[in-house]
């Protein structure tokens, strides 16, 4: 079957992939939308797109990939779920070189934002890097500037060098949502560029992994099924370039370094990665970013998901990649 082509009108920036194919081609269900995307079939500008809150631009070239044996008979889900994306609601950083926060979504409950690669998710004695929880008490303070003080708790911790999504509490129902996490109920997503040239669409990586202080600065390594932590990452490659690849992961788990160690595992360590790594290409620090979670919202029990860009060194490193 011939792959079907759009174009997005001037009008159209903004809208989310899935909900513009739905007018698009009505002739399918939601769920027959997501399942295209899900499978690699959809592709923006010649790149595939797997996910499907992806924020169309003015002038895209869509292309639909419709298997010859036609769409199975898939269904909308039932249950409402809505996308929240990075926005930036105030400069990165003052004149004075303070850095301020990227809130991509908050309530009484909970504030979603976007970690800058470089911050410490909470403050480590002894360090001089600013920390995440500094900079949203910090704007929780400049917004409600009679408080003698706001309630934060994080939820969850990304690497120093890892940029990209972050949720904490605001109250003790914003709380809840650790259970979430403890249970793995938490959809997490990542995009990587590793070194070399992963031959597989996608991949499942089962490797049990065990927290330490080891050689090398080695915060977790890989041990023998049954004898530490369950860790499973499921990828699809995104693009391959000459001698690396675009990487969408998700984690089942979320183990300390998880996505680090078993790339390095699989032969192919994160760019920029020097614990886990040494890589070949330079890159001043491990190419990952959280680019969205999903859970069921502790207050209204919606399920939503909360997603971001990738930053602009990502994105250099690609159109280098893309160049060589």
């Amino acid at each position: 079957m011939e792959p079907r082509q759009f174009i997005v009108g001037l009008g159209e920036n903004g809208n989310r992939i899935d909900r513009w194919l739905s007018q698009k081609m009505p002739e399918l269900s939601r769920g027959q939308i997501k399942h295209l995307i899900d499978q690699g079939k959809v592709l923006v500008n010649h790149r595939r797109i797997l996910i499907a809150g992806w924020e169309l631009e003015p002038q895209d070239s869509v292309e639909v990939r419709i298997p010859a044996q036609g769409m199975p008979e898939i269904h909308s889900e039932m249950r409402e779920e809505t996308t929240y994306r990075r926005d930036r609601t105030e400069p990165k950083a003052d004149k004075g070189g303070r850095r301020f926060l990227e809130v991509i979504f908050e309530d009484r409950d909970i504030i979603v934002v976007d970690k800058p690669a470089g911050v410490l998710t909470e403050p480590k004695e002894g360090s001089p890097h600013d920390h995440l929880l500094g900079m949203i008490k910090g704007y929780l303070k400049r917004k409600f500037k009679d408080s003698r003080g706001s309630y934060v708790k994080l939820l969850h911790r990304l690497d120093r060098d890892t940029s990209g999504v972050v949720v904490a509490a605001k109250s003790k129902v914003g709380e809840q949502l650790e259970g979430l996490f403890r249970a793995h109920r938490v959809e997490r997503h990542y995009v990587a560029i590793v070194e070399g040239r992963i031959e597989k669409e996608e991949g499942k990586i089962n490797l049990s992994i065990e927290k330490g202080d080891f050689e090398g600065g080695k915060k977790a390594r890989v041990v023998a099924k049954g004898a530490g932590m369950e860790a499973i990452t499921y990828y699809r490659v995104k693009e391959r370039y000459t001698n690396a690849t675009l990487v969408d992961i998700r984690v089942e788990t979320g183990r300390t370094h998880q996505v680090r160690i078993h790339f390095a595992e699989l032969g192919h360590p994160l760019i920029g990665d020097k614990i886990y790594g040494a890589t070949q290409i330079r890159f001043p620090r491990h190419a990952l970013h959280a680019s969205l979670l999903g859970f069921h919202h502790p207050h209204t029990k919606k399920f939503e998901r909360y997603e971001t860009k990738l930053p602009q060194d990502m994105e250099n490193l690609i159109d280098q990649l893309r160049g060589s």
